[in-house]
């Protein structure tokens, strides 16, 4: 139904009586529904970053497991420098190379630790990366200080014996008597007061990490004091014509010079018996 309007006296002009107005019927996105297409799209990496640890001459395999990459290209790299861009080899190291997108290291050395990135280059200005971590685990050595193995000290004082202890993870360090198990001390410095001579002897400096064997390094302690004299008989009795043995122990450091004499008269000794 229409009915007419006017605007003067001498024209009208017709409206619709109903003042709805018919669209076209377009189908359209939400915000949220693009962005949720385009995450579907994304390049993912799917691994974490992890630690790996192997022994010097071992293989290790870094992950990297990559959804949606498509055209994009992924390096993996060591620091800054670049190992692999997609399949091509950049750094000329035939101990590495790949297994689908994980990383393979054989042979590995202690100069191979540090930290290696899986990183998809993208359109956008920050890449889509994990970084893993490699540490080289380290047998134990052990050296000696002084170099020779040997230390001289003077009775009475204090005298301290070190060892250095490598490897990886960092060893831990013991210190025991030869032929003994008891433990006297750990770590790198073994410290003894008020020494006597029985402190002299050989100790053991023991490291180990876990990792292969225990090493260990012997150092002999020599202790300076002035001879000690006794006898085993005061008193030795003989008959007429017989043999008569005289016996005195002497202990000191350095070997003691051992004189018999008779009176003032001195004797052809074996020197402990006469």
């Amino acid at each position: 139904m229409k009915r007419k309007i006017s605007l003067n006296k001498n024209r009208e002009i017709e409206k619709p009586s109903s003042t709805m107005v018919l669209l076209p019927l377009f189908v359209t996105l939400s915000l949220i529904d693009v962005v949720c297409m385009e995450t579907l799209v994304k390049p993912r990496i799917l691994t974490s970053p992890q630690i790996y640890r192997a022994k010097a001459g071992e293989s290790i395999e870094l992950e990297c497991s990559v959804h949606n990459l498509g055209t994009m290209v992924l390096l993996w790299k060591e620091g800054p420098r670049v190992l692999f861009a997609g399949t091509m080899r950049v750094r000329r190291d035939e101990r590495m190379e790949l297994r689908g997108t994980n990383l393979i290291l054989h042979g590995v050395e202690k100069s191979d630790e540090g930290e290696y990135d899986c990183e998809i280059e993208t359109d956008r200005s920050d890449p889509i990366s994990i970084r893993h971590s490699i540490e080289i685990l380290i047998p134990p050595s052990v050296r000696s200080d002084p170099a020779n193995g040997e230390v001289l000290v003077k009775q009475g004082s204090m005298v301290t014996v070190q060892c250095t202890a490598t490897g990886n993870p960092s060893p831990s360090v013991t210190w025991t008597r030869l032929n003994q198990d008891k433990i006297l001390g750990e770590g790198g410095v073994l410290q003894l007061s008020d020494v006597t001579h029985h402190h002299a002897g050989m100790y053991i400096c023991t490291a180990d990490n876990g990792v292969g064997n225990p090493a260990d390094v012997h150092i002999q302690i020599k202790v300076l004091y002035k001879p000690e004299v006794w006898v085993e008989q005061d008193v030795v009795q003989g008959g007429l014509g017989e043999q008569a043995t005289l016996v005195c122990r002497v202990q000191g450091y350095p070997i003691p010079d051992i004189r018999w004499y008779r009176g003032t008269m001195l004797l052809e000794t074996d020197n402990h018996s006469v």
